[in-house]
């Protein structure tokens, strides 16, 4: 009962700051359409388009310790109450929920005294969560706003992160440390502490523009924390270069790890069950996150697709250099570099139609023609020029629209996400093992 009301709870919250727009725009953890991987699409796409316009970026990483323990009730109130206009009934309804929670510790039979709790959100809770958005996460990004920083934060984790030129990267840093100096001091008004052991300092660019800067760490609070050259991200590896090659290298590491396992098993398996073994644990590897690897090289991409050859051959119980391409039509697999454009396609569909954050939605216009043309009536989007290809455009602003006029109109005016994907996959398909 508890639960349902928990829910019912939640489900009136939200509605409440989605129809007041209270919600902060950059932040993706425990919010519907929202994930690790859309994310990490908004913040790659800004790091592409710097370099693509000859500049670097310094980028921050910060996470927070034991984050929801320390969330404290009095200060939560009056952020409902002062920032999201929540009072009267609710408020006390919310009070109630908080506070008179006691905890004690049980060892071999021995009970502490109960102690009152006067801080955090409770941790497997269905409000717990919303909660913690609510308390820090509008007051985080409005600092990095003031400051001019861009900025993304995912529950606890937040990345900020500032583009520069060679003229004015002293400035670029300058301006950043003093963003974070501020983001630190509110978090210890609020009782919340910056994990310094998992900061990280970043600095991406081109390889002829990363030699020629020279700044090797940041000073955050009274320490400095060191350059990196790769950072893992909310699930995702990124190096200084954005050649995804650390990504990549990982996700192989792990996959080729658990089919080594499966393959160990695999006569005691039958066929189906075989194959939704190798689905739940290594093409789901594959999958994880392919969207950042759109236009990459195909000697990056064979990579993966090694891993799905395999995959094949294992569920059919076939040679080593047998023929795979049979084997992928018969599992009705699209290769992996069909993957990954299904996955961007997928994304722009659900921008489109309203099912996406407004951050990726942002970043695609609809193609309007100067005169009258043909063309008005395709669902065209608009594909933005650049003055520069160092990463040969693989932003989502950029590769989203170029894959998506491709479709035939027929896909593009799918009613719902499920006939929108299959459509999708018969068309790719044909494409790979019939035309």
């Amino acid at each position: 009962m508890s639960k349902i009301l928990e829910k019912v709870a939640s489900i009136q919250l939200l509605s409440h700051k989605d129809h007041f727009s209270l919600r902060e725009k950059f932040q993706s953890a425990y919010r519907e359409r929202h994930s690790t991987e859309t994310a990490l699409l908004r913040i790659h796409h800004d790091l592409l388009l710097a370099l693509d316009n000859k500049q670097c970026v310094f980028m921050a990483m910060l996470d927070l310790s034991a984050a929801f323990d320390t969330v404290s009730h009095e200060k939560l109130l009056s952020r409902l109450s002062t920032s999201l206009g929540i009072t009267d009934l609710a408020l006390e309804w919310l009070k109630s929920y908080l506070t008179g929670r006691r905890q004690f510790v049980s060892i071999k039979g021995y009970k502490s005294k109960e102690h009152l709790k006067t801080c955090d959100v409770p941790q497997g809770s269905i409000l717990g969560p919303n909660l913690y958005e609510d308390y820090s996460a509008n007051p985080i990004g409005s600092i990095f706003r003031k400051h001019n920083i861009s900025y993304h934060i995912y529950a606890d984790d937040t990345q900020a992160y500032i583009c520069f030129n060679e003229n004015n990267k002293e400035r670029a840093l300058n301006q950043l440390e003093k963003c974070l100096d501020e983001v630190r001091m509110w978090m210890a008004a609020n009782w919340l502490k910056l994990n310094d052991d998992k900061t990280e300092f970043i600095v991406f660019g081109s390889k002829k523009s990363l030699d020629n800067c020279n700044i090797s760490s940041i000073k955050i609070g009274e320490s400095g924390v060191k350059r990196v050259s790769s950072v893992k991200s909310i699930g995702a590896h990124l190096d200084s270069n954005l050649t995804m090659d650390k990504h990549v290298a990982a996700t192989c590491k792990s996959a080729w790890f658990h089919l080594h396992q499966i393959n160990k098993i695999k006569n005691y398996l039958s066929c189906d069950q075989l194959k939704s073994v190798i689905l739940a644990y290594v093409i789901s590897r594959i999958d994880q996150n392919n969207s950042l690897l759109i236009g990459l090289p195909k000697a990056t991409v064979f990579k993966l697709q090694m891993i799905q050859n395999a995959c094949a051959k294992i569920i059919f119980r076939a040679k080593k250099f047998d023929h795979v391409t049979p084997l992928l039509k018969e599992l009705h697999w699209l290769p992996v570099e069909q993957r990954i454009t299904f996955k961007i396609l997928l994304l722009v569909y659900k921008c489109l139609h309203g099912k996406a954050p407004a951050y990726l939605r942002e970043l695609l216009e609809e193609y309007v023609p100067s005169r009258s043309l043909r063309s008005a009536s395709k669902g065209l989007l608009r594909i933005p020029e650049r003055h520069y290809t160092s990463t040969k455009r693989r932003d989502f602003a950029y590769r989203g629209p170029v894959e998506w006029n491709k479709l035939p109109k027929v896909i593009k005016d799918s009613d719902s996400i499920n006939i929108f994907k299959c459509r999708l996959k018969t068309y790719l398909f044909r494409i790979v093992f019939i035309n």
